[in-house]
């Protein structure tokens, strides 16, 4: 079979849920995984330094998906935030509210009018400049704008191969064909369908084509498609996060460290460079992974790594000056090319990246290009919209069809 209701493009299980639903809604629903057409990422990496905040609004097969395969960690207590001034600060448990109140913190929630300064208006901005899909400066204005609730729960997931299978495998028990060993060649006209190559070979057709990557993960892959898609327009990031592997020697000095943390030099300072290090332990009790935020145009200068390198080993012993510590992995800019990585699975854009419009009502977006943050509500945020239009789409052909064929 050559023709689908939906097909979708998703790497590391983007657009699974989303698949989930329409297959559930009676579609034939057919996912392309590229996955491993977009650069030799280790999971983790894909996986990026967020961690997952929860969300009451999220529903549907998009909060199952997060009890299948790499089942997640809770942290326990949330969001960690360790100041080099402050020491650490838990945002959830029985002391928040007066180390919040002694530090004259206000909630990233609160009406902007109870955010008299810059102490009281601190956590919204945090929330806002590591979480969004812009880079911003610091401006109070941005404070009105909707914001990751980053008090809310926290889990973490380690990510694996087998449990990327083992997702994939359930969305085919949910009625959802599955490709992954394909090369996407070609978009048709009016993006009715796709060339492909591989173990499924030839053009597929379809009603409507879901595309899970960003311009730059598309040029990546495929420069005819990204034309197709995108036109001359790539978006390339202005900042990426890289991750860092460190190996602690005297495991007792980071015993009562959390899953999750953000280790901060100093909050008025931009949280860029090595000034804001996310901390968040593996598998292992004596190794963690150390996130920071670098420009994109610094990714593959090596002096630049290597420093930051040194910087994240200084910061972390100022705060522990006991701590031995050896890094075991380093950013895979320092292995590899440009053109064999592509783009960093997590980056900012600058903030007047504007939103591509597409005269297509068939063609839909998801991505961070799309998102206004990395959180898992602004995912289902969107992939909600797009299900309902592509739902109301198939219904008003399939009574279309029941009209001329009676």
């Amino acid at each position: 079979m050559n023709h689908f209701d939906v097909i979708l493009v998703s790497s590391f299980g983007q657009l699974e849920a989303l698949a989930c639903e329409l297959g559930r809604s009676g579609l034939n629903t057919l996912m392309i995984d590229v996955t491993d057409r977009l650069g030799l990422w280790p999971l983790e990496d894909r996986e990026g330094p967020f961690g997952e905040i929860h969300s009451d609004a999220v529903m549907g097969a998009w909060q199952e998906m997060s009890s299948l395969g790499d089942l997640p960690l809770a942290c326990e207590l949330g969001q960690v935030i360790w100041t080099s001034s402050l020491g650490p600060v838990a945002l959830r448990g029985p002391l928040i509210q007066h180390q919040m109140k002694t530090r004259g913190w206000k909630s990233s929630q609160s009406p902007v009018s109870q955010m008299t300064d810059f102490k009281s208006q601190w956590l919204a901005w945090l929330s806002q400049s590591c979480y969004d899909t812009r880079f911003h400066s610091w401006d109070p204005d941005l404070l009105k704008y909707p914001k990751v609730e980053i008090e809310n729960a926290l889990n973490v997931r380690f990510p694996t191969r087998s449990g990327l299978n083992a997702r994939r495998e359930w969305l085919k028990s949910q009625g959802v064909q599955v490709w992954a060993e394909v090369d996407i060649l070609d978009v048709m006209d009016a993006n009715s369908g796709l060339e492909v190559r591989g173990s499924m070979s030839g053009v597929i057709k379809t009603q409507s084509l879901v595309w899970g990557l960003t311009s730059y993960e598309t040029d990546h892959m495929s420069f005819r498609v990204r034309e197709k898609l995108f036109g001359g327009e790539v978006n390339k990031p202005d900042w990426a996060w890289i991750r860092y592997r460190l190996s602690v020697e005297n495991q007792e000095l980071t015993l009562g460290w959390p899953l999750h943390m953000l280790m901060i030099e100093n909050p008025a300072l931009p949280l860029t460079h090595s000034d804001l290090i996310v901390i968040q332990r593996t598998v292992l009790n004596n190794q963690f992974d150390a996130w920071i935020r670098i420009p994109d145009s610094k990714r593959f200068h090596q002096a630049y790594l290597h420093r930051m390198k040194d910087e994240i080993r200084s910061k972390i012993q100022k705060k522990l000056p006991k701590l031995k510590l050896s890094f075991i992995f380093e950013p895979q800019e320092l292995s590899y090319t440009s053109r064999e990585l592509g783009p960093r699975p997590y980056s900012q854009y600058n903030e007047k990246l504007k939103l591509r419009k597409t005269n297509q009502k068939n063609l839909f977006f998801d991505g961070p290009e799309v998102w206004p943050n990395f959180s898992n509500l602004s995912l289902f945020q969107n992939q909600k919209r797009i299900l309902d239009q592509i739902l109301i789409d198939w219904r008003k052909k399939q009574n279309q069809n029941q009209e001329r064929h009676p």
